[in-house]
This record gives C-alpha cells, structure tokens and sequence, in this order.
C-alpha cells in the first residue's frame, strides 16, 4: 500500500509528467501544454474569483460538505495574523481521491451546491486570490502548491510534498501565507456572518 507521500509523488509523474524522461520532441509538447494550462487557469480563477474574500465561502462550503466521525460536531476555525490564515477542520481528513481531484481541473469529490464555484471542482482555486503557496496538512498528507515560481508551470495543481510541520493529528489543517508584499486583515473575514452560519447544512 502506497505511503502519502508516494501518492503525492505518482500524481506528479502520472498526472503531470513530473521527474519522466521523455524523448525531446515530447518533453517540448508536454511543456507547451503544461503552459497552455497554466495560462487558461488563470484566465479562469481570475474570471471567476474577482472577489478577494470569496475563498472563505468556499473553504467553509468545504467544510461543510466534509465527512466527519459519528458523534463528532463539525466545526471550523480561522486563525487570523498579518502575514498567515490558519483554517483547521475535524474532518476525518484527506483521501488519495480529495488529493487527486485537488490537483486537476473540473473535477471534485465534494457535494455539489449551487452558488458555489466549488461544484466546478476548482474551488479551492479561490485561495490563490491571497496566497501563491497554500499547505494542506491532513490524515498523513503534507503537501503545498507554488505558484509565485515563474519556472514552474502548473502551480494551480502540481503538489509539492513539505513534510509534517506539527500541526494537530485529527484535523485538516490548511495553511495560507500571505503574498509577497501583502498583510491579511479583519477584511478578509468580512465573508463569514450570521446570514451564512444559517444556511450550512452540518
């Protein structure tokens, strides 16, 4: 049985033709396709995320749609600084099939709801609008997106595996630096009302 970090790397190689030896002629197409893609995925999570705050809808949207152990009471937390958003979650944590789908386009293992962008399997996207290296720590799994590395093609959805950093074991934990040059504010939280708590199903 594959270890996490196995899963991370074959979705490298499989998915994304990362660390394969190619003949020349293809390493070219692949790379002008990886280019193609990348561009077209930001031309779209643009599009689509114009709002900077809309990605806390879509992580709470997330939240409520995860699975959770019976007897367990959902519950969400953000942990606010100037340079990081903390969001953790007692889900029961990432499968191989969240993490796949995590690192595609147009796929999703989440309930579908209208009025979220989510149920178009690219709403997690929406965090790359304050973030250009998103973590995710969950039931084993330790791996980061890099989008601000112009070398590297495909920062929406090639997983870079970092490790444990210590967070709670039982909890998804998704970690969001800021941006280069940028600080996160109370405004960033300006999603989360009494209106919205009402309509979340768990």
């Amino acid at each position: 049985m594959a270890t996490q970090q196995e899963i991370i790397e074959r979705i490298r190689r499989q998915e994304h033709l990362i660390g394969v030896e190619l003949p020349p002629e293809v390493e070219e197409g692949v790379r002008n396709m990886r280019l193609n893609l990348n561009n077209a995925l930001k031309t779209l999570s643009e599009d689509l995320y114009s709002k900077e705050t809309h990605f806390i809808l879509e992580l709470i949207q997330n939240a409520d749609d995860n699975e959770y152990l019976p007897g367990v009471e959902p519950e969400i937390s953000f942990h606010l600084s100037s340079t990081c958003l903390l969001v953790q979650n007692n889900e029961v944590g990432f499968t191989e099939a969240n993490v796949a789908a995590l690192c595609k386009v147009g796929q999703s293992t989440k309930t579908k709801r209208a009025g979220f962008i989510g149920e178009k399997g690219i709403g997690f996207k929406s965090v790359f609008k304050v973030t250009d290296h998103p973590e995710i720590h969950s039931n084993g799994f330790h791996f980061r997106f890099d989008h601000a590395d112009p070398r590297r093609a495909l920062g929406y959805v090639v997983p870079h595996w970092c490790g444990d950093a210590g967070y709670p074991q039982g909890r998804t934990t998704i970690v969001l630096p800021a941006k280069e040059g940028s600080q996160f504010t109370d405004e960033k939280l300006v999603e989360l009302t009494d209106e919205l708590l009402l309509f979340l199903q768990k």
